[in-house]
């Protein structure tokens, strides 16, 4: 059985693959999976621990979770036409880009593009995968590490992670996942890069001199609440490029 599982929407001819934001499956926005289902068969991604996929008992780094993703695709002969991916999820399209070269179509959603800044004790143990396995188990030092990566991105010191979409685990071996993934950022001609107009990652792509950019006025982070109607309309004009 395995470790990533999809859920379904519509039926249309071309196949979308979204990839999960941090503790944010697809699910969470669900006018947004309506509108696009509309048109597209859409598949959502879950990982270990998100929706309604179980923990696993050992971590499963991004490298692991894409090669798993690959298998699931080829199992079950799903071709889509694009990935789409929230936050997280970019990197995990990073990582399978680097894995399995492919003309899929790339959709970047408030992607990270450097590397995270993290506390010398959280770079010296998540390095090995040994203490990540030991401390994964832990659920005080896990509400502990997911608590402080919540409040550093919500910009709220008293954001409290609560499972409910994600399990603690789920959250914790996903934060290490992004963490520790450096695949470099997939620059294709056909890979097409969103962000809120208030999203601080968008500093970062310009000062990349990414070209393909649309940005969502008034947005934050996440500029799919509320947005979803524009964001449709994007992924469409992208697709028929």
């Amino acid at each position: 059985m395995s470790i990533v599982s999809f859920s379904y929407f519509g039926q249309g001819k071309k196949t979308l693959i979204l990839f999960p934001g941090w503790t944010h499956p697809a699910e969470k926005e669900p006018k947004f999976i309506k509108e696009l289902s509309k048109k597209y068969s859409v598949l959502s991604v879950n990982l270990p621990g998100y929706s309604h996929n179980q923990d696993t008992k050992r971590y499963h780094n991004f490298h692991n979770l894409t090669k798993e993703l690959h298998a699931e695709l080829e199992k079950k002969n799903i071709r889509p036409v694009a990935f789409i991916g929230f936050s997280m999820g970019c990197r995990l399209i990073f990582s399978y880009n680097s894995i399995y070269p492919n003309n899929i179509r790339n959709i970047f959603i408030g992607s990270p593009i450097r590397s995270f800044d993290l506390p010398y004790w959280a770079s010296f143990i998540f390095k090995y995968e040994f203490m990540i396995q030991i401390l994964r188990n832990n659920s005080v030092f896990s509400q502990i590490c997911v608590n402080m990566a919540l409040r550093n991105i919500s910009s709220n010191p008293r954001a409290k992670f609560k499972p409910k979409y994600v399990s603690l685990i789920g959250a914790f071996d996903s934060l290490v996942g992004v963490i520790n993934c450096v695949e470099r950022i997939n620059t294709k001609p056909f890979s097409l890069f969103i962000y809120g107009e208030k999203d601080k990652y968008l500093k970062d792509a310009r000062n990349k001199n990414i070209q393909n950019i649309k940005i969502v006025d008034g947005a934050d982070h996440n500029c799919v609440p509320g947005h979803e109607e524009e964001l449709v309309k994007i992924i469409d004009e992208e697709m028929n490029t």
